[in-house]
């Protein structure tokens, strides 16, 4: 699974007893932040993500 809304996928073992995916850290608020500073998300909201921020290329 990739796409500019999906963070990085690292490792993975799905057939472990309890299977797991790691991805790539992405800095950002935490949902607790965000409801706390804005309130509850509307029935729509979780499905409209953001762009993800460009950084602008080193060299």
């Amino acid at each position: 699974m990739s796409g500019a809304f999906t963070a990085p996928v690292v490792d993975a073992d799905p057939e472990a007893t309890r299977p797991w995916t790691a991805t790539q850290y992405v800095p950002g608020r935490s949902l607790a932040q965000r409801i706390r500073d804005r309130g509850p998300l509307r029935d729509a909201e979780p499905r409209q993500p953001r762009p993800p921020e460009r950084k602008p290329a080193s060299g």
